[in-house]
């Protein structure tokens, strides 16, 4: 995977007379690095040089072993995300694993599957939980169970990282 890192601040080439590099209209202000290069990703910005090669290290070393994800693209869809990289990604135990693969695949992926992760806000999912407990109720014998799992709920599913990057554009529909 290709990328370097960008001095913003300061011009690329050094002065002919001086031989230092000359300072650039935005000195001082904003992010001072940015991460560019990478095909497919957006660039990044970073206010010190050591947090951008962190991020680009971090990046190529997820990148070789197929792991990358660029998190503020946000265009891949909740259940591409869950099967992909959430759920490939857990080792839970067996008596734990399979209850909750039923729980995600049966009632998450069914209302909320085929909407982007950008498209997910708060709001989203309060009317995601209005509609489950609404569809887990006329089931009946189920319903117990499930409201008790919709009640724990404040347990995130995806990554706190992944829910605060998240903006909303539409609501689901109830």
């Amino acid at each position: 995977m290709a990328g370097y890192i960008e001095d913003r601040w300061l011009k690329k080439r050094p002065d002919k007379l001086t031989g230092k590099r000359e300072r650039t209209a935005i000195y001082g202000t904003g992010k001072r690095y940015r991460v560019k290069g990478i095909p497919g990703i957006q660039d990044r910005s970073f206010h010190t040089s050591e947090d951008a090669k962190q991020w680009l290290a971090s990046a190529k070393t997820d990148s070789s072993r197929g792991e990358f994800v660029d998190p503020r693209k946000g265009e891949i869809l909740l259940a591409d995300y869950i099967a992909e990289y959430w759920w490939a990604g857990r080792s839970d135990e067996p008596s734990t694993a399979d209850p909750m693969r039923s729980r995600i695949w049966n009632h998450i992926i069914p209302l909320v599957g085929d909407y982007a992760l950008r498209e997910i806000d708060a709001s989203a999912l309060r009317t995601f939980k209005a509609a489950l407990l609404t569809r887990v109720r006329s089931c009946g014998r189920y319903s117990t169970r499930l409201t008790k799992f919709t009640r724990n709920s404040d347990k995130p599913i995806l990554p706190q990282a992944t829910i605060s990057r998240i903006s909303t554009s539409r609501s689901l529909p109830g």
